[in-house]
């Protein structure tokens, strides 16, 4: 769950909160354009219980100028006495683009256990057939899934916690077809040590011809411009979606609340994001439909989606 706060937002103020963000869109279009990072990588923000201790992470990517043929990904957790990486379990690339590559392997280090290393090589196809690299895409798709271990054994004191899950930007390196890390800066320095002398006066030269300049590469460094990398935030919740009357059960009554709440000034939901069935980071009339559709025609659990 993201940590902006969570809005009460009536069908008017939603409708004029639409109109603000496409008026801007319209007359930003040409700069976002211009500004849009060309690799995008995020680690998507998990819901959790204090009592559950596995949680399952999803790590998605696309890079819209490059096919990507490698990868290494250093991850952190930010709170490695509560969360950290699991060092039984490796990581799940069924169903993603990387199933299949020559080589995905992961590596966890730190006593805890608060930094993983995934790399990732794949040829390029051939024959025919064979696994592909991951082609350039403005759409961002799963790269794999990871678990990590709640490490505690007084689950109650994570009620209402949060850390995150970050990537290491100046270790993780995404490779296109050519060799060459997608977004990252390449430094230069100017080696002068080759040259042309026609002509020499003991240990000087008098006559120079075509004197030769190389440049050596001296360093490398990411370009945030260019990539964009999102942590994931990971929230143990104790209380229970959808529960927005506090009865310890979801119900029609659930409804009622949230409809006298959003349409009504009744009294709002304790706590606040109880009343959020969608995981939206709002409350609205999607959550009464959310609710209805899980109570009374077996529509998914409320936050099922983001848990």
């Amino acid at each position: 769950m993201r940590d902006n706060e969570m809005k009460h937002r009536s069908p008017i103020g939603a409708i004029v909160g639409i109109l603000i963000v496409a008026f801007a869109i319209s007359v930003c279009a040409t700069v976002q354009a211009l500004s849009d990072p060309i690799l995008h990588v995020e680690v998507e923000s998990v819901v959790t219980t204090p009592t559950e201790t596995d949680v399952t992470f999803q790590l998605i990517m696309n890079a819209t100028e490059d096919t990507i043929i490698g990868f290494e990904i250093v991850l952190l957790s930010s709170d490695p006495f509560v969360l950290q990486f699991d060092n039984t379990t490796v990581v799940d690339t069924n169903s993603t683009p990387i199933s299949g590559w020559d080589f995905v392997e992961s590596t966890i280090f730190g006593n805890p256990a608060g930094y993983m290393k995934v790399v990732g090589i794949q040829n390029l196809p051939e024959p025919p057939g064979t696994p592909t690299p991951i082609y350039a895409s403005a759409k961002p798709m799963p790269l794999f899934r990871f678990n990590m271990k709640v490490f505690t054994d007084q689950p109650d004191t994570l009620c209402d916690f949060s850390g995150l899950v970050m990537i290491e930007p100046n270790t993780t390196k995404f490779a296109n077809r050519f060799g060459e890390n997608v977004g990252w800066v390449v430094f230069y320095e100017i080696d002068t040590t080759y040259y042309n002398c026609e002509q020499w006066i003991g240990d000087s030269c008098a006559v120079w011809i075509d004197t030769l300049i190389d440049t050596i590469p001296i360093g490398t460094e990411p370009d945030l411009e260019l990539i964009e990398y999102i942590n994931g935030q990971y929230l143990f919740s104790c209380h229970l979606c959808g529960d927005a009357d506090g009865s310890t059960n979801v119900d029609i009554d659930d409804v009622v609340f949230l409809i006298t709440y959003i349409f009504g000034g009744g009294p709002e939901p304790e706590p606040l994001a109880s009343g959020d069935a969608d995981c939206s980071q709002f409350i609205d009339i999607d959550d009464v439909v959310y609710l209805i559709s899980y109570i009374f025609s077996g529509g998914p659990e409320p936050c099922e989606e983001c848990t």
